[in-house]
């Protein structure tokens, strides 16, 4: 699949295909937009709370991925990541940027034990204001 292709799952299900090389150079994520339900599946390129390590990309390339293409996308998109890492990457961000969006997702963190699904492109966004 090459960058926003589409196609149609039954009558009202949309799927665009997002290139966003970094982790590995054929990374790709896909987003769905059924009526005003949106969600995307980011695999290894955007975790809640992080994103994916470099394997065969750079740091060029992740910006891009996270701050043009996922950024784009409407801040109620749901987010699926392919690994729940969301307790390992609060660690990280609590000790390089704690803010009152980082709090709320610890406290939800300790308290679920999963977290795909239940934060979307404007959380993440807001999760790293300074």
């Amino acid at each position: 699949m090459s960058h926003k292709s589409q196609f149609k799952i039954g009558e009202s299900i949309k799927m665009t295909a997002l290139h966003t090389p970094c982790h590995t150079q054929d990374s790709i994520c896909y987003y769905f937009e059924d009526g005003s339900d949106r969600a995307v599946f980011t695999g290894d390129t955007l975790f809640i709370g992080g994103c994916g390590r470099f394997f065969e990309g750079n740091a060029t390339e992740m910006h891009k991925a996270l701050n043009e293409i996922l950024a784009s996308l409407p801040d109620d998109t749901k987010v699926y990541p392919g690994h729940e890492y969301t307790k390992g990457n609060v660690r990280f961000a609590k000790k390089v940027l704690d803010n009152e969006a980082i709090q709320k997702l610890d406290e939800f963190s300790q308290a679920n034990k999963e977290t795909q699904g239940k934060f979307t492109i404007g959380d993440e966004k807001v999760s790293l204001v300074v």
